[in-house]
């Protein structure tokens, strides 16, 4: 028997990077994830970041999504804002509170339900 587990997919495309996750992962896998795809990238500056969950199944506590944020500090200083596309009112408004608890670590995050909004929000500033 093979248990297949879907993967993490990582690219970047005109200066951005996309992060599509599957319908269940761990968020240090993630993190490890976008680490180790950072390191084999020659950026001379922050990029900005979609992050595509919108076939995510995952329901994460608040608490959770706040502890997560100490474990990003890695990876924050090579990012200069994050795009978290989402597909329910639930992940929206979860994302949200995300982008509340995200400045007290300097993080700049938005939720979108639109693919093209989220790109053009990441490009305001490049």
């Amino acid at each position: 028997m093979t248990i297949s587990k879907p993967k993490i997919h990582l690219a970047i495309e005109n200066d951005i990077m996309i992060v599509t996750l599957p319908e269940r992962y761990g968020v240090e896998e993630v993190i490890s994830s976008i680490r180790t795809f950072l390191d084999d990238q020659d950026l001379d500056k922050p990029i900005g970041a979609l992050m595509d969950l919108s076939s995510s199944k995952e329901e994460r506590s608040s608490d959770d999504l706040r502890s997560a944020f100490g474990n990003w500090a890695p990876v924050k200083s090579r990012i200069a804002r994050f795009a978290i596309l989402v597909n329910s009112d639930l992940h929206f408004a979860l994302t949200r509170q995300m982008a509340v608890y995200g400045k007290e670590f300097d993080m700049e995050l938005a939720p979108f339900k639109d693919r093209k909004a989220a790109l053009a929000w990441l490009r305001e500033d490049s």
